[in-house]
């Protein structure tokens, strides 16, 4: 994004609205912080979780962007429909996936038709995804479905749905490129601990770069070093578990 606000100026820098995305009824609106798409050589999807006030998180996203880092990024964010319960619609990650419809395949229709528009201006390789908790799990069904050779995809707190993973036909193979960061904290309870284990390999072994990081003990909220791992895998300082 060029040469980044100061912490202090950024909480008073309000998103401006890029674009309303209507699929199937369900209008999501996409607000937009940093470079304009259209000067942009780089973009950031960012999916908030289900209690986030999407202006708020669209400013913590852009510590993401180191200060002066170059190419320009656009940070654009996606707020559900007014419903809260959007993202999850029995809100537990191991509902069959069948029961998340339709709002799961709404919502990756939605980043589909983002990342179609951005292709406009800016190229795959130059386009992120982050999300936290329930955005993060959407992130992560997105780009375990699709092929596109994206640059990053960032999960804090989020898993792949459904009831089961082992006889699930919807991962496809992808290009190596791509690096995924996932993070988890040690306190959430075993089942979702072994589904973020099990998330890690089906995507390590369907061809992604994954890192994934566990803390002992983390508020359900970003801690700082999360957002100093996204951008180190970002901008290509990255290491694989």
């Amino acid at each position: 994004m060029g040469m980044m606000a100061s912490s202090a100026d950024i909480e008073h820098i309000e998103p401006q609205l890029w674009s309303t995305i209507t699929v199937a009824r369900a209008e999501f609106r996409v607000l937009s912080l940093g470079a304009d798409v259209g000067n942009a050589n780089g973009a950031l999807i960012a999916l908030p979780n289900r209690w986030s006030d999407i202006a708020r998180f669209l400013r913590l996203v852009t510590y993401v962007a180191p200060p002066s880092k170059e190419p320009a990024l656009a940070v654009l964010g996606i707020e559900p429909p007014s419903w809260q319960h959007f993202w999850y619609p029995h809100g537990a990650y191991d509902t069959p996936l069948e029961e998340q419809n339709p709002y799961l395949d709404i919502t990756l229709a939605t980043i589909e038709q983002i990342i179609q528009r951005l292709t406009s201006h800016i190229p795959l390789k130059n386009i992120s995804l982050f999300g936290i908790a329930e955005g993060a799990s959407m992130i992560l069904e997105y780009v375990a479905r699709n092929t596109y050779p994206l640059n990053a995809a960032v999960a804090l707190s989020g898993v792949l749905l459904g009831n089961s993973l082992d006889t699930s036909d919807r991962f496809n193979l992808v290009s190596s490129r791509t690096k995924v960061l996932l993070t988890a904290s040690l306190v959430q309870p075993a089942g979702l601990r072994v589904r973020f284990n099990q998330t890690a390999q089906i995507l390590k072994q369907n061809g992604y770069k994954v890192i994934a990081l566990t803390y002992d003990r983390r508020p359900t909220t970003i801690v700082p070093e999360e957002l100093e791992m996204s951008s180190s895998v970002i901008y290509g300082t990255f290491s694989e578990s």
